[in-house]
């Protein structure tokens, strides 16, 4: 079977159950009302199978040619057992969650044999209660409401029930205009459709805002520059990605810093009913190199770290939400982990393969509850790093279980101005989901791509995935290399501090073999896609990732190598490119801060143009 997540035990049984007009789908009258939503879902699913939308009622009795949905067990169980008999189907929720993860394997069974399901039992129920997708809405990219219902949707489908979205400065708060004007932030209104729909389909939306570390256009405000702890003028500095990732933390002895934060927390809090929030914390670069740096040399950073996490800790809990935070600096400040601020989770990260920077025992020696977070690797590129992307997220779960983590939150950020378009992660999600459910067997990874080629292309070959692997191991350098180059440049730095920026030592030979590589993948993977039985959006996607690969290459061979014929080839293919990266980008989101990688593409275009 197909499935994502692999169902923990399945068996098989002869013969088949075969939907037809004349299926019921019959909701158990005799226990707590089940809510609409899963049942609805199904009906849809089946009707595309049948032809003909089946009658969705209400019973005591199951009936032949029926699938009976019941429930047993406590409210918020999340396991269910399902039978497949040629009379009909059964689903039995261990509680409403349960009933609603079963209805999703149910679906997928559908897409895979149709209207003739085989015969089986099944017994299933996650390794991780709580399962989440965390995705970058901060960097550049901001979806429209339509797409943030979408990653719903392919949430609930893969058994995922936590979603945050990252917000920096993309948010519509009423005192805020100067930090959040031209990046057509998030509303209100959105936060609060978008926290129905999830609640609809067992989905946790939790806030999350960054109120201590990156606050790049908080401390660019005319208003608001003076919080930043480096004793700067922000508000008159030019626009660099680079410096959006690496500075602007806040001054945490200045008063005020404290009380925008407080005043944020209270403003964003109540559109979420979700009982945590996360106040992200993580990489406070800039802490005590300022206008602390003479207290950080009396008392060290770390301590200035923990008494301005715990104003914030208490502003979180001032609106009876449990506070959650990235664990890294407390991971590495020597003794702050033994004071990590009780009630708070700790989201501990680490994006290396091997999972070995951030380890999960000191959170575990420490008794301090802990998600492990790992990520769908595609932030600074057009294409998702799908083979670094399993390995990280199949190893943090393993050694998040052995620890006792009592979460899973696969992260999916934007650095660099977000040109990873929102199919291209789908992998990466799907692939979290099937291993926070079921870590043992989702380390066939194989077998996973083919399930995945099934249920989201509609084809019965891993082979395009194959390809898709072969794209992201083909690298040599990345989107975030070349806009350091190009800013770089833009900076009037020397040639050579710009051409080391792309990798210090540049190596030609290896651009030229990686470009060949892709120059035969790129149309390789076009040519499968074709078969694909998915949204053309999905297949654009994709391919046009694809093609950025190629392009980052190229332009990064051009900017050593010096060559004026090939340059300016090259410059005239990312105006070409830009122009289609446009389209697919606004199918999905609004326009936010396109403008900025508009800018940049066309910029290194016109460097380019100049050899």
């Amino acid at each position: 079977m197909n499935i994502i997540p692999m169902p923990g035990k399945i068996k098989t049984k002869a013969g088949t159950c075969v939907l037809d007009e004349g299926t019921a789908i019959i909701l158990d009258q005799s226990k707590p009302l089940i809510p609409l939503e899963g049942p609805l879902l199904l009906t849809d699913t089946v009707a595309q199978t049948v032809c003909r939308r089946p009658v969705l009622t209400r019973s005591v009795k199951t009936g032949e040619n029926a699938v009976f949905l019941t429930v047993s067990g406590t409210e918020d169980g999340q396991g269910y057992k399902m039978t497949i008999e040629k009379s009909g189907v059964t689903i039995n929720g261990d509680g409403l969650p349960g009933l609603f993860y079963g209805i999703q394997t149910l679906r997928q069974m559908v897409a895979e044999y149709g209207a003739e399901l085989p015969c089986c039992t099944i017994s299933d129920a996650p390794d991780f209660p709580v399962r989440g997708f965390y995705h970058d809405t901060t960097r550049g990219k901001v979806p429209k409401l339509e797409t943030l219902f979408e990653l719903a949707d392919k949430m609930a489908y893969y058994k995922l029930n936590h979603l945050e979205l990252y917000v920096e400065h993309t948010f519509a708060f009423a005192e805020l205009s100067d930090v959040w004007a031209g990046s057509d932030p998030l509303t209100a209104e959105e936060i609060l459709r978008l926290d129905d729909y999830c609640k609809k389909r067992h989905i946790d939306l939790v806030p999350s805002l960054s109120t201590f570390g990156h606050c790049y256009h908080l401390l660019r405000s005319k208003r608001l520059e003076h919080l930043n702890e480096l004793d700067i003028k922000a508000s008159e500095l030019p626009f660099y990605f680079h410096d959006r990732m690496a500075h602007y933390t806040l001054n945490c002895s200045d008063a005020d810093s404290f009380n925008i934060v407080e005043a944020m927390i209270a403003k964003f809090s109540p559109l979420f009913s979700s009982r945590y929030f996360n106040i992200c914390c993580d990489e406070t670069f800039d802490l005590g190199t300022g206008k602390n740096a003479a207290k950080a040399k009396k008392h060290g950073k770390g301590r200035l770290y923990l008494n301005f996490l715990e104003k914030i800790v208490g502003a979180v809990k001032k609106q009876h939400k449990i506070p959650m935070l990235w664990g890294d600096v407390v991971l590495h400040e020597p003794g702050l982990i033994s004071e990590f601020p009780k009630g708070t989770i700790a989201l501990n990260w680490d994006y290396s393969t091997e999972c070995k920077y951030r380890p999960c025992e000191p959170f575990a020696e420490n008794k301090i509850p802990f998600y492990v977070c790992p990520g769908v690797h595609g932030w600074n590129t057009f294409f998702n790093n799908i083979n670094n992307a399993c390995q990280n997220i199949w190893n943090y779960a393993a050694a998040g279980r052995k620890n006792g983590a009592t979460g899973f939150l696969n992260t999916d950020w934007g650095d660099y101005g977000h040109v990873n378009l929102f199919f291209n992660s789908m992998h990466g999600m799907s692939y979290g989901a099937a291993v926070s459910w079921n870590v043992d067997a989702a380390k066939d990874t194989a077998a996973f791509d083919k399930a995945f080629s099934l249920q989201e292309l509609g084809i019965n070959s891993s082979e395009a995935v194959d390809i898709a692997r072969a794209v992201s191991a083909a690298r040599s350098v990345d989107w975030g290399h070349v806009v350091r180059w190009y800013e770089s440049v833009r900076r009037g730095e020397s040639e050579t501090e710009a051409i080391s920026k792309l990798s210090n030592p540049v190596d030609c030979g290896k651009l030229s073999a990686s470009i060949k590589k892709l120059e035969k993948l790129v149309p390789a993977l076009t040519l499968k896609l074709h078969a694909a039985k998915t949204a053309s959006l999905n297949v654009r996607e994709l391919i046009t990732g694809a093609r950025g690969e190629l392009l980052i290459h190229r332009i990064a061979l051009n900017a050593c190598r010096k060559d004026k014929t090939a340059a300016r080839k090259t410059a005239d293919e990312i105006r070409f490119f830009e122009k289609d990266f446009s389209e697919v980008w606004h199918c999905r989101n609004k326009p936010s801060e396109y403008y900025r990688v508009k800018e940049a593409l066309l910029g290194m275009a016109v460097i380019l143009d100049s050899i």
